[in-house]
């Protein structure tokens, strides 16, 4: 049984802008896992913000105060590391009968709002 995993970033402009992008990747997912089962499954995850190269451009105190901001808003108070948003992937790779979900790793952002 085939799969995929793709990355839904809770920050990306979604199509509706009235609407959030994560609750925008669940709907497609669904869609496409419908469509596409049973010999291929859809699954996405939607991590949060952490600490990668990406952010490489910020100078490290002004990414310190958003970090600092961001991490008051996440219920586990701190940022994910990328294994642990890379174990997301591999469960959802290695969870066959898993299809059609968008997993958040956000620390509970998403339970806070």
């Amino acid at each position: 049984m085939a799969g995929s995993v793709d990355p839904s970033d809770r920050g990306a402009a979604a199509p509706d802008r009235g609407r959030d992008p994560t609750e925008v990747a669940r709907a497609q997912d669904a869609r496409l896992a419908v469509e596409l089962g049973p010999s291929i499954r859809v699954n996405a995850v939607a991590p949060t913000f952490m600490d990668t190269p990406f952010w490489r451009d910020l100078g490290r105190e002004q990414f310190e105060q958003i970090r600092a901001g961001f991490v008051q808003q996440v219920p586990l108070r701190r940022l994910a590391t990328i294994e642990e948003v890379a174990s997301a992937y591999l469960y959802l790779m290695s969870a066959t009968f898993v299809t059609g979900q968008v997993l958040a790793v956000d620390g509970g952002v998403a339970a806070a709002i």
